[in-house]
């Protein structure tokens, strides 16, 4: 089964050397995906500018490290042979649950083999559903003898360490260590694996998941020869990431777009998260099904591909299932990392920090408790969201698809999602909707009409127009409607929201009000300026408005108007703020307002 595809040992080898160096860009003419991410250098800086350079933003992606990371290609000897051989055709396998761990230190005990002897692993390319190259994995295989490394037995008295194999030779007494180590611990994972003959041996296939076949298929092969048959992981791979890291990096391009001229390529920081859960057989080893192991292998994978990336490893104990353990961990071990970024971008950019941090979580797979305790972590980051909604397209399939990976904004998945004003079912909903759509006709009525002080003393601090409309319902089951608008005028007292005004109103116009008649406001962002745009019968057919262009919409409450609402859901625990995702109102968000936190 060939599922990708392998670069060059000396391209290998030349990104190997840009990792080592901390380069940030890459000089090779290669077709990969990766290599056309690498920012240039600014020209600003190198036509030597006596301007301060500004300081780069930080992005982080967090990602969790689960079993759906890590799939292998084995493969095994022929009759007749006592290795496999480079065309022996690979099989796709994962380590079973007790295995994941010794199985990823035995991948790092390989890598370290070919470190020691100057051989740079092989990047591995795989092919997107689009067509598109991306790097994957890396091949274990090894240069310039591959067959050197399946032998750990043999003798090596033929050959000097500076003779023509001696980097193989280097890499031969590296494995005859690194093979009695992964002996021992195999073994207490509960499975054989002898130490004389290949890297794995005797009844080597009980670790792996085989594509398409079982453990007891009678399709596998039979447990091995010792001294005659053998099996080598031929190569890692690492799909989940391999998906998701370039979505990221176009996540990060889009929001380069937005931002001034100028402005410097932020750093990325990718912070994976690895760990342990305790298994059903009390007997085995909470350790033999950690995911550690496979952390390390990322952090050479990512720093050898994407050399511009820092990757930062946080490895957790064995309570991996248990909600509270999980909480104690993200608390203690995960948040301080983020906090010491986020002290960075402050020292470097003050109050502008907020624009220059953006958190990306990535929602892949893993135990519930883990996934959860993250997302509840990370709300006060307002991370946008990377979700891997099919985490087995390159097992099923061998490829790699660019659709399994959903980005989604924090406000989208915050909010549940927004329906159109057609849609709407309560007749309270509806009314309010059309109250504020009447609202906003007669705000552009006085705006166009530039008969009003509104941009020259009401919202001169700000130029920005907001309208609330909060619903009321007596007893006799009447609704009532109370418009507010914001104001802001320059004095120690400072600014009235729109929200705010809306209740103060309801209470001037009815004292006997009480905060459970209030149901739910509507808050919409409106601009002072006329559209620049002519508004044509085609322009009215669309969702948005060329309003939106400076518009803030969907816009929730301030602090501290969330506090008066709070104060309102005390006795109505459904109230519900309703906002929008445009200035034509067509579509809203209902929020309850204990969405909120």
């Amino acid at each position: 089964m060939r599922v990708g595809s392998v670069l060059s040992a000396r391209e290998t080898q030349r990104r190997l050397a840009l990792a080592a160096a901390g380069a940030a860009a890459s000089a090779s003419a290669s077709a990969c995906w990766w290599t056309k991410q690498q920012p240039a250098q600014s020209k600003s800086v190198v036509a030597g500018s006596h301007q301060k350079p500004k300081e780069p933003g930080v992005e982080l992606l967090v990602h969790n490290i689960s079993h759906s990371d890590l799939i292998l290609a084995l493969q095994e000897a022929l009759p007749g042979q006592t290795a496999p051989s480079r065309e022996t055709p690979s099989i796709l396998a994962r380590p079973q649950f007790n295995s994941f761990n010794p199985i990823s230190n035995h991948i790092l005990r390989q890598l370290d083999a070919l470190d020691s002897a100057g051989i740079a692993p092989k990047v591995v390319t795989v092919t997107s559903k689009y067509t598109v190259q991306y790097p994957a994995g890396l091949d274990l295989t090894g240069e310039p003898s591959a067959d050197l490394l399946l032998h750990p037995n043999t003798s090596n008295n033929s050959a000097d360490d500076d003779g023509e194999h001696g980097p193989a030779r280097r890499v031969l007494r590296t494995f005859r260590t690194a093979m009695r180590e992964d002996a021992r611990e195999l073994e207490k994972a509960g499975g054989e694996l002898l130490e004389r003959g290949s890297i794995l041996k005797g009844t080597a296939w009980s670790h792996f998941h085989i594509k398409g076949r079982k453990v007891t298929d009678s399709s596998l092969p039979k447990p091995l020869e010792p001294d005659v048959s053998s099996v080598r992981i031929a190569c890692v791979y690492l799909p989940l990431l391999a998906t998701v890291i370039p979505e990221w990096v176009r996540a990060i391009k889009r929001r380069a777009l937005q931002r001034p001229a100028g402005t410097p390529a932020p750093r990325k920081v990718l912070v994976i998260v690895s760990g342990a859960g305790q298994p059903r057989d009390e007997k085995a080893n909470p350790a033999d099904n950690s995911t550690e192991g496979t952390g390390r292998i990322i952090e050479r994978f990512v720093r050898l591909v994407h050399p511009e990336i820092e990757v930062v490893h946080i490895p957790s104990a064995y309570g991996i299932f248990r909600y509270d353990d999980n909480v104690r961990f993200v608390k203690e071990q995960v948040l301080p990392v983020l906090e010491a970024k986020r002290a960075e971008v402050v020292a470097s950019h003050d109050d502008q920090w907020a624009q220059n941090l953006k958190v990306t979580v990535c929602l892949a797979d893993g135990a519930p408790a883990r996934i959860s305790a993250l997302h509840a972590a990370m709300r006060s980051y307002r991370p946008d969201y990377l979700h891997v909604w099919r985490t087995k397209t390159f097992w099923d399939t061998g490829m790699l698809s660019e659709e399994d990976v959903e980005p989604h904004t924090f406000k989208k998945l915050e909010m549940r999602p927004a329906v159109h004003r057609l849609q709407l079912t309560s007749a309270e909903e509806k009314g309010l909707v059309d109250e504020m759509v009447q609202y906003k006709r007669q705000f552009e009525a006085v705006r166009d009409s530039n008969t009003h002080e509104l941009g020259t003393f009401w919202l001169r601090k700000t130029g920005k127009a907001v309208l609330a409309v909060l619903l009321t319902k007596s007893p006799l089951g009447e609704l009532t409607f109370w418009r507010g608008m914001n104001v802001e005028v320059s004095m120690p007292t400072g600014t009235l929201c729109a929200e705010r005004n809306a209740i103060g109103n309801a209470l001037a116009g009815d004292h006997s009000v009480h905060r459970r008649d209030m149901l739910a406001v509507a808050v919409l962002s409106v601009t002072l300026s006329p559209p620049k745009h002519e508004v044509t019968d085609q322009a009215l057919e669309r969702t948005t408005s060329p309003d939106d262009e400076v518009a803030l919409n969907p816009l929730d409450p301030c602090g501290a108007c969330m506090e008066w609402l709070r104060k309102i859901a005390e006795v109505n625990p459904d109230f519900k703020v309703l906002t929008f995702t445009s200035t034509s109102c067509e579509k809203v968000f209902i929020t309850p307002i204990g969405d909120y936190g």
